[in-house]
């Protein structure tokens, strides 16, 4: 029988509860909604499908032109840095948060869906809107 001093004992719930909170509670790794970007900016975030599931947003506009699934160890860069507002790097567990990255194409504009899974659903995240010809 393995026997272990309070101390250990100690860590070892507060890692559990922590870990508990963190996976039943999906509001808690949330930080903030990020205000809207300034009035000069051709990127406009887009609220139409924000808490819309996966397949509701696929409903009505149809399936992706391009889909992918980005890690959190990804969101560095320009493009996707927005998605540290709700998963900050300061947490050691969004280290496991993968994103489902869906983009739209047409004529004049691009659009773009994070959905992030909570409760084994997709959820919308975010969603950018922005000129076609724009490259990050």
């Amino acid at each position: 029988m393995v026997r272990l001093d309070r101390k250990w004992v100690a860590v070892i719930a507060s890692a559990t509860l922590a870990i508990s909170v963190y996976f039943l509670l999906p509001s808690f790794r949330q930080t903030r909604t990020p205000p809207d970007f300034g009035p000069e900016s051709v990127i406009i975030r887009v609220h139409d499908y924000d808490g819309m599931t996966r397949a509701v947003v696929i409903q009505q506009l149809g399936n992706p032109d391009r889909d992918e699934y980005v890690s959190f160890d990804n969101i560095d860069t320009g493009f996707r840095y927005d998605l540290q507002n709700w998963y900050t790097r300061g947490l050691i567990f969004n280290r496991l948060v993968t994103f489902h990255e869906c983009t739209w194409y047409n004529r004049s504009e691009t659009q773009t869906i994070w959905f992030h899974k909570v409760n084994g659903t997709w959820y919308v995240l975010s969603s950018i809107r922005y000129p076609a010809d724009m490259r990050f």
